[in-house]
């Protein structure tokens, strides 16, 4: 029970501090989450919040999946057109 405790705590810490860089790159961001669900597994995670964030983050920081790359993609190209980017050439896809 303790290492798998240990692992919870040490998993949190790392969103936090992700979190933490997140905020110094301008990009706006929820608390650390973590979930157990019934079937025994568990997810932790963070949410980026606000338009202008997840462009940021899709202009700096960015996803190597696959699916979550392709929906980031998606999004800032349903959105780059939008008075809220004042300088387009940071969003490029």
């Amino acid at each position: 029970m303790y290492k798998h405790q240990d692992f919870v705590d040490s998993h949190i810490q790392f969103l936090g501090d992700i979190r933490k860089i997140l905020f110094e790159l301008d990009i706006k961001s929820g608390k650390v989450f973590f979930m157990k669900y019934k079937k025994g597994t568990e997810e932790f995670g963070l949410g980026i919040y606000r338009r202008l964030s997840l462009l940021k983050f899709a202009s700096t920081v960015g996803f190597t999946h696959k699916i979550k790359s392709s929906r980031l993609v998606d999004y800032v190209k349903k959105h780059s057109n939008e008075s809220l980017i004042s300088n387009k050439s940071l969003f490029k896809v």
